[in-house]
């Protein structure tokens, strides 16, 4: 895993055949060569790739990269990585778990190789199948490649989005990078510490209006997008591509590829798509009918496929977070299966509060003590957490409001201490109907249109609710959330395939538009923060496609992820199966009070945000008077949004 950034020049006149080559492993000498923007989002970038930096030039082109060393840990494999006889030059941030395969495959084509990592692998097989690659891939990659040929620069983002992708276009440079604060370290250069930081709201919302911005190149368009405002607080947080907070910065989708030539030609497309279909008998188009226990061998089967070839492809040690939950505990059990040995898991737990448990020690101990894993336990005091939450909130990306972020913050601060790559459980409960509010819109009056089953039991705020909460230059006439979320409900199950059912559509949405935001974006971000690869086996295209063609009454049963449990009886001790489902306690940023009340309250009343001007103080003023009465459907502590997105802006736009 590593940091990538880039800027191309947009200009016709530029000369085309400019063959000059440049580059230089660290920034003492590329501040002599490379543009101070570049410098600047690169060296942000450190954490996620803490072992070796690289630059790389071509006349209109400038990449910079961080490395964190996982496999091929030469110098063979450092990056920017430029093949001369190619004409290309990449710039990698993921793992191609079958890469070992794939360079098989191309040798036999005549390809030559002088590292043993997946970087090369890459780039060769971009310039064997061209844009085709990706259909080739099997892991989570962002990545982008430089032609010397053609000038132009194709950036890519895998299936379901793990590895993010921002970018930011002007009328004459095109900027990428792996989070949303390098460019905006990029757009505080620009502008020369201008006005251009206030962040004044107006009711334009031309979703197509990035693609070229007719002002001066100095800036970066630094106004908050009202549009993706209406998003982050109805959906928690989650602001589907390509919108991002800023009008200025857009991120490229899952499963996307973007083009963009010298001279300013721009194509996107979408290269894959999460199907829902049942499976059907190839004579006979029939729907083939699978018992509960057919479909769990067959899910077992890919589950244990995804884990042996994720945990394959590292050449340093590889650990587990445990939470206590099934799906990190069934991890534990199939590394055991596949033969690794001392396994180290990582578990983390506060201290009780108001007489609720905060940790799940007594599950994980379970797991741990069954196969006898290296074990890592940390109970954090809450004074400890309430001093890190600034620290968890840079390195977010864009804002979250789950309040487990922290958390995975400081337990990825311990666990990097060990190993730097872990696997994680994150996306089960999405793929296989784990989380509360699935049986209850399931269970909802089916007369009721799929939106309002929905929304009543997952969307944050209702429209008028929000108006009422955000501040009056950004309120816009038309609710984009609710037009966004009928739509997608209604198109699996009118347009794409008859055998579809209004839960099928709850799944889809989930893990092919919000599941990228909220875990996955949270997993990325903090295991980053401290140069640490996180893996996802659940979110394995293979997995989640099968998965996909599973009933919904099959994954609901027993509470949901009913073949989760059946596979983990006997590899998982049965006080961890049976269990209700759990969530990572975190119930300081739920129940507010004390010294966490105040310091929500000190934000929100801060200087900084009364003149910005985001929010209403009368609806402020509310929560206040009342903060631990007012949750979401999905029991998030509507104090903590306002004042975690208030925090996130003064953090981020801090001169």
């Amino acid at each position: 895993m590593c940091g990538i950034c880039g800027e191309l020049k947009l200009d016709e006149n530029l000369n085309l055949n400019e063959e000059k080559i440049l580059q230089v492993q660290n920034s003492v000498d590329a501040k002599q060569y490379f543009s101070s923007t570049l410098i600047s989002m690169n060296h942000t970038l450190i954490n996620r790739g803490p072992d070796a930096e690289g630059y790389f030039k071509n006349g209109p082109l400038q990449f910079g990269h961080r490395r964190l060393s996982i496999i091929d840990l030469t110098n063979l494999a450092h990056q920017p990585m430029y093949d001369k006889e190619l004409g290309l030059s990449l710039v990698f941030n993921g793992t191609i778990y079958n890469y070992v395969e794939l360079r098989e495959i191309l040798i036999k084509k005549g390809y030559k190789f002088k590292s043993t990592g997946d970087t090369e692998v890459l780039l060769k097989a971009f310039h064997c199948w061209g844009k085709d690659c990706v259909h080739h891939f099997t892991g989570i990659f962002a990545f982008a490649i430089w032609n010397l040929n053609t000038k132009k620069i194709f950036i890519a983002r895998d299936h379901f989005g793990v590895k993010p992708l921002y970018f930011a276009i002007t009328k004459t440079t095109f900027r990428f990078s792996s989070t949303l604060p390098s460019l905006l370290a990029a757009a505080k250069l620009i502008s020369n510490k201008s006005n251009s930081l206030n962040t004044v709201g107006d009711n334009s919302h031309d979703s197509n209006k990035w693609h070229m911005d007719s002002r001066k190149e100095a800036e970066i368009d630094l106004n908050l997008d009202s549009e993706a405002l209406q998003f982050y607080f109805h959906l928690h947080a989650v602001c589907p591509a390509p919108r991002t907070l800023f009008k200025g910065i857009r991120k490229l989708g899952p499963g996307e590829w973007m083009e963009v030539s010298q001279t300013g030609d721009i194509k996107t497309q979408k290269y894959w798509d999460l199907k829902v279909q049942r499976l059907q008998d190839k004579n006979t188009n029939n729907i083939i009918s699978y018992t509960d226990e057919e479909w769990t061998a067959q899910l077992k089967k890919a589950l244990w496929t995804a884990v042996r070839r994720q945990q394959l492809a590292s050449d340093v040690p590889v650990g587990i977070f445990l939470s206590g939950g099934l799906d990190s505990s069934l991890l534990v059990s199939i590394f055991h299966e596949i033969g690794v040995q001392k396994i180290k898991t990582f578990s983390l737990g506060f201290e009780e509060f108001n007489g609720i448990k905060a940790d799940e020690f007594e599950f994980s101990d379970a797991v741990s003590q069954m196969y006898n894993t290296d074990h890592y336990k940390y109970l954090i005091p809450y004074s400890e957490m309430l001093n890190q939450i600034p620290n968890a909130v840079e390195f977010m990306a864009e804002p979250m409001f789950s309040t487990d972020v922290t958390a995975f913050y400081l337990l990825s601060q311990r666990a990097s201490k060990e190993v730097k790559v872990v696997h994680c459980g994150q996306g089960a409960d999405e793929v296989l109907g784990g989380y509360f509010w699935y049986p209850r819109m399931k269970s909802e009056d089916k007369s009721l249109s799929p939106l309002t089953r929905f929304e009543k039991h997952y969307v944050d705020r209702s429209f008028a609710e929000y108006n009422q909460m955000i501040g009056k230059k950004f309120i816009l006439p038309k609710d984009y959330v609710r037009s966004f979320l009928n739509k997608e409900l209604l198109n699996e199950i009118e347009n794409k395939n008859k055998n579809s059912e209004f839960m099928d559509s709850v799944f889809h949405l989930d893990v092919s538009k919000l599941i990228v935001d909220d875990p996955v974006k949270r997993i990325d971000n903090m295991t980053m923060a401290f140069g640490i690869d996180a893996r996802v086996p659940f979110l394995d295209r293979d997995f989640v496609e099968l998965a996909m063609k599973v009933p919904p009454s099959v994954k609901l049963k027993s509470e949901g992820k009913y073949p989760l449990k059946l596979m983990s009886r006997g590899l998982v001790p049965d006080s961890v199966i049976d269990r209700p489902k759990g969530y990572f306690p975190v119930p300081v940023l739920k129940f507010v009070k004390g010294p966490y009340f105040d310091f929500m309250k000190d934000i929100l009343n801060s200087t900084e945000s009364r003149n910005r001007d985001l929010f209403e103080r009368s609806y402020i003023d509310q929560l206040i008077q009342n903060p631990q009465s007012d949750f979401t459907p999905i029991q998030g502590n509507k104090l903590w949004h306002l004042a975690l997105f208030e925090l996130w802006l003064q953090k981020q736009l801090a001169m």
